[in-house]
């Protein structure tokens, strides 16, 4: 009696723990992102995101990000940190996702 309990409840746990993995789906990286491409200009980039934090002068990169919408049930934003070279061009691209919550959806994409 008390070995079926124990099966019984590790056979419960590993239910609810697909069914929360499930649930908890990281968000794919927004589309329009594709938009900034190695060597254009920081000009053309401030211009496609007016409110991008400008962080260039104090850590060589200006960084986007943007919060989940629903359907996602994820308590986490997706990232974009532009880099520069010398002559003011995008020189590398990293994408993070950031999860909020216990931090197994985390992931970095850099393109150079």
């Amino acid at each position: 009696m008390k070995r079926n309990t124990l099966v019984f409840s590790l056979i419960g746990i590993c239910v609810l723990i697909i069914i929360l993995c499930i649930l908890h789906i990281r968000p794919p990286r927004p589309e329009e992102w594709d938009n900034v491409a190695i060597g254009i200009e920081r000009a053309e980039v401030l211009k496609l995101y007016p409110d991008i934090h400008t962080m260039k002068e104090i850590k060589g990169f200006d960084v986007y990000s943007v919060k989940n919408s629903s359907p996602y049930l994820t308590d986490g934003y997706w990232q974009m940190q532009i880099y520069y070279s010398e002559s003011n061009t995008v020189s590398s691209i990293t994408y993070k996702y950031i999860d909020r919550n216990c931090g197994i959806l985390n992931k970095t994409i850099v393109r150079e």
